[in-house]
């Protein structure tokens, strides 16, 4: 089992995707975008980011 974030904007492809990893008995966190993403990894250590390159938001 893996503990997996999960960066996506998309409720909808969230959804779908947490469902497959979650039936892989994966640990999944679900965040909206690149900002919280950074903060989660800030407290967490994740030992996957999957994340949607397509709307990338600028965090500089």
């Amino acid at each position: 089992m893996a503990k997996i974030l999960l960066v996506e904007d998309s409720a909808t492809q969230a959804v779908e995707m947490t469902m497959l990893l979650q039936a892989a008995n994966h640990e999944v966190v679900h965040v909206a975008n690149g900002q919280l993403g950074l903060s989660h990894l800030k407290d967490q250590a994740p030992d996957l980011v999957i994340t949607d390159l397509e709307r990338v938001q600028s965090v500089w």
